[in-house]
């Protein structure tokens, strides 16, 4: 198993678009990211690493938020839902250097891992989408890069990284 090999929480704050569902956690399950993740650490060929960033593009991701942040009101489902654009606390983690990287999980298991450092009922997990995450690390010009599942199997991408899937994932889109 590989950590991320130095954890430290970060507070950051960001602007994006969040749902968020207080009295149901959304599912979230992504095995064939985990599955990619996983091969990389035998296999680092050409079409591994094509078969990794295609499934990180189309993950579905969790992030941690700060709870208490968050201005929430029900909209005629019933869901609690911020407004577009609403700031939200992000827990960040930084590398041995102090640079901030925005932190990923491919599902509750593995956030919940990486929470047993945190006391969490200050804080609460939340989808975010490739397509977010990435604009938020190019746009926000903090952030060195992303870990996804920082307390096991960690895969550190940095900004190069980012912006390659960034593109790619814009291409893909204008194809479909």
């Amino acid at each position: 198993m590989k950590f991320w090999s130095n954890i430290k929480l970060t507070i950051f704050l960001g602007a994006i678009s969040v749902m968020v569902n207080a009295e149901e956690p959304q599912p979230v399950m992504t095995p064939s990211l985990v599955n990619a993740i996983n091969l990389l650490y035998t296999d680092t060929s050409k079409s591994t690493q094509d078969d990794l960033q295609l499934e990180i593009n189309k993950a579905k991701f969790l992030t941690l938020i700060l709870q208490r942040k968050i201005e929430t009101e029900k909209d005629s489902d019933g869901i609690n839902v911020t407004s577009e654009g609403a700031k939200v606390s992000i827990v960040g983690s930084s590398d041995s250097n102090g640079n901030p990287y925005l932190i990923l999980f491919t599902d509750w298991d593995a956030l919940h891992k990486y929470a047993k450092k945190i006391d969490m009922k200050d804080y609460s997990g939340f989808v975010i989408y490739p397509e977010t995450a990435w604009n938020m690390v190019i746009n926000q010009k903090k952030y060195h890069g992303a870990v996804i599942n920082p307390a096991a199997n960690s895969l550190p991408l940095n900004f190069q990284q980012i912006d390659n899937l960034n593109r790619k994932l814009k291409a893909n889109k204008s194809v479909n």
